[in-house]
């Protein structure tokens, strides 16, 4: 995963995961991404609910997808960081819990992201989504 991207682990070059909406959706919410300051009601103005941040058709079409780019930076005297990048639907958006004010930075350090998601780096996914034999 990153973690070893991020440690110079030089055999991995991707690491793909695929899902569909059902995967896609509480993924976003879990990243903090389409929060909406007032709760969806039944009483809701067409107009509001219509200018709501979490319309699942929007951001969850056929379609969907999320990336997280890692990107290896070198500066000027060769220092090497590293930044993630992430995009919804091949757009870039900022990372909503990340950065120094915990509030929409473009790119996010690998240890920066991993303290904002703790949950991201106690995920044992080849066991939580293992095939019974």
């Amino acid at each position: 995963g990153m973690r070893k991207f991020s440690k110079n682990d030089n055999r991995i070059k991707a690491n793909l995961m695929f899902g569909h909406s059902d995967t896609i959706q509480p993924l976003l919410a879990q990243l903090g991404l389409y929060v909406d300051p007032v709760p969806l009601t039944a009483d809701m103005p067409w107009e509001q609910a219509m200018a709501r941040k979490w319309r699942t058709g929007v951001i969850s079409p056929m379609a969907a997808n999320v990336d997280m780019v890692l990107h290896k930076c070198i500066d000027s005297k060769n220092v090497i960081s590293w930044k993630t990048e992430l995009l919804h639907n091949e757009r870039r958006i900022r990372w909503p819990k990340c950065g120094a004010d915990k509030t929409n930075v473009q790119f996010c350090s690998p240890d920066d992201l991993f303290t904002a998601y703790p949950m991201a780096g106690d995920c044992k996914f080849d066991e939580f989504c293992k095939i019974p034999q």
